[in-house]
């Protein structure tokens, strides 16, 4: 097992020029559709949240807009939406407050949700982050326990999948988790400005310092890692060579989240979104 925090190779900077700038769709606009977290998933469809009014919508390729949740108490509403991940065809919601996961077809039809209160087996334990990965298995980090419990359509684990505490890793300020598309889980650590890598089984493959300052978000692309800050900084790793790219931003604009299209990335921010093309 690999435990050794490697270093860059070879670090570039340079302004990212072939990019495409969008306005936020006029439909969520004339709703007052506050955009938190955007995904983008098969076949053109692009997923949004607004985690205050607890709403989540989907975009089709030809432009047909579909929404779930809001406030009250109807089969599909959530409280406190945390996670938002895309696995094939399916949404995957986790509610924090219900500890509930829900599972959303395109179209945003619930298709079920799992209450995992009973599964959890710990009275005190709180989910900070949650993704999910190609199979159909879900990921709860939790910064209190220390640990990544997993679980699928029957409920949790009973046993945790990786205890952090073993691994020697220690809660400092992991706020985020990310399952790439070949099942490799990555848990960043923004104050430590570090990035740790475990494959698909759960064993530690290996950590990446990072460059940026304050990284707030990531995602994966080919194979490799990508990071942004609130300053229009973004970082693409691996586990030997660091490239980052400044998008421009205007007056009072910064970032907010980021998702892969294919080999694109899209940047949203609190006035637009940008998409940015790699080489």
């Amino acid at each position: 097992m690999i435990r050794a925090v490697i270093s860059f190779f070879f670090i570039s900077s340079l302004l990212a020029q072939n990019f495409d700038i969008y306005d936020f769709p006029a439909k969520l606009k004339k709703q007052d559709f506050s955009i938190d977290k955007i995904i983008k998933g098969h076949g053109g469809w692009t997923f949004y949240i607004d985690i205050d009014s607890r709403i989540a919508a989907s975009q089709s390729s030809m432009g047909r807009f579909y929404f779930a949740g809001g406030f009250g108490d109807n089969y599909d509403s959530f409280i406190d939406p945390i996670g938002f991940s895309i696995s094939n065809l399916d949404l995957y919601i986790f509610d924090r407050s219900q500890n509930k996961v829900f599972r959303f077809d395109y179209s945003l039809n619930l298709i079920n949700s799992l209450d995992l209160s009973l599964n959890l087996n710990r009275s005190n334990i709180v989910i900070d982050d949650f993704a999910v990965d190609s199979w159909g298995y879900y990921y709860l980090l939790s910064k209190n326990d220390n640990a990544i419990l997993r679980g699928n359509i029957s409920g949790v684990d009973p046993l945790i999948f990786i205890d952090l505490d073993q691994q020697m890793i220690d809660k400092d300020c992991c706020d985020k988790i990310k399952i790439s598309s070949n099942g490799d889980i990555a848990l960043l650590y923004p104050c430590l400005k570090q990035l740790v890598i475990f494959n698909r089984l759960g064993r530690l493959k290996y950590k990446l310092n990072l460059a940026i300052d304050n990284p707030k978000t990531i995602t994966d692309i080919k194979d490799s890692w990508v990071m942004l800050n609130d300053q229009g900084e973004i970082e693409i790793i691996d586990k030997s060579i660091s490239k980052l790219f400044s998008i421009p931003l205007i007056d009072n604009e910064y970032l907010i989240d980021l998702t892969n299209n294919n080999f694109k990335i899209l940047c949203l921010t609190n006035q637009r979104i940008i998409e940015f093309y790699l080489d």
